[in-house]
């Protein structure tokens, strides 16, 4: 039997040091074909539905190194029999980090001021650093990784406010955080962090009319999904001065092409991508992945599948 690796970034060694129990070979290659295949190891870039595997009948489980699964077609998958996994969590601590590693930059103006230096200038600065403790972290969601950011806002001194329709008040207050509505938290935060995950009623919340809510000296910081902010009304935003900055690490299109308009934006960090890296985590994000599929080869149920099997 063979799983069939479709990254050719992917520890095989690894791979198949957690799979080969499970009685299959894991291979690289860009065609899935054979009936002795019985899995797929996937990454963002590798779109797989249903017609994808038409040659390889066999195939059990689909396994992306990821936690975004646009690039599965999930309910077909399911409806073969194909169990579809991604990976959860193996990121938590890296994403929470940077997200307020992001917030303090923009309060500190730690980039502004390296640009400075870079420039010549010394003093004065265009606009004052602002302190961290005493200031007030949105933060909308209440995920694993909402909790981590909450949990580093509070450690800081920061005023914490929250805003999820999933969570409750006690919950909240026992991360460190104050649940709010969505409305009172744009207006009176410092800093917003998004941390929600992309739906029909998430995607785009962050419109033209959610930015007016914030104050003209408050940031913006995503390091979730770019679905969740209309891209257009914040580049309005930032030219004219309605808010003080952004940073983002999630953009409408990856990698962020020459043309790219966040490139021109003014007051505004550029991330690649990144918060969720570190070498940990990217070992973590293959291993976890793998041992899915060797759970399914082995009659087992995947841990953390998107669509249940009939």
């Amino acid at each position: 039997m063979r799983v069939v690796c479709i990254d050719d970034t992917w520890p095989l060694d690894r791979a198949n040091a957690i799979i080969g129990p499970a009685g299959a070979e894991v291979v690289f290659d860009r065609q899935i074909a054979g009936d002795d295949v019985v899995g797929v190891l996937t990454y963002p870039g590798g779109r797989i539905d249903a017609t994808v595997l038409e040659r390889a009948p066999n195939v059990r489980v689909v396994a992306t190194c990821s936690t975004g699964h646009d690039h599965l077609d999930a309910e077909g998958l399911a409806a073969r029999g194909v169990w579809c996994c991604r990976v959860t969590h193996f990121c938590d601590e890296e994403v929470a980090d940077h997200t307020i590693g992001l917030a303090i930059a923009c309060l500190r103006g730690i980039v502004m001021l390296d640009g400075l230096v870079r420039d010549g200038v010394w003093w004065p600065y265009p606009q004052a650093p602002r302190p961290v403790g005493g200031s007030v972290l949105g933060v909308i969601g209440f995920g694993t990784i909402g909790r981590g950011v909450i949990a580093r806002g509070a450690a800081l001194g920061m005023d914490v406010l929250v805003a999820s329709e999933h969570a409750a008040p006690d919950e909240v207050a026992a991360a460190g955080g104050r649940l709010v509505p969505l409305g009172e938290l744009l207006g009176a935060s410092d800093v917003v962090c998004l941390m929600a995950s992309v739906t029909d009623r998430t995607r785009g919340m962050i419109d033209a009319g959610a930015l007016a809510r914030m104050r003209p000296d408050a940031y913006l910081v995503n390091t979730a999904r770019a679905a969740l902010v209309d891209h257009d009304a914040l580049g309005a935003a930032l030219v004219e001065g309605t808010i003080a900055g952004a940073a983002l690490d999630a953009l409408p299109v990856e990698p962020a092409p020459p043309d790219a308009p966040e490139r021109a934006w003014p007051r505004t960090i550029l991330q690649p991508h990144a918060a969720w890296y570190s070498a940990e985590s990217d070992r973590r994000s293959f291993d976890d992945a793998a041992e899915d599929v060797a759970r399914v080869l082995m009659g087992e149920r995947p841990v953390s599948f998107l669509r249940e099997l009939d």
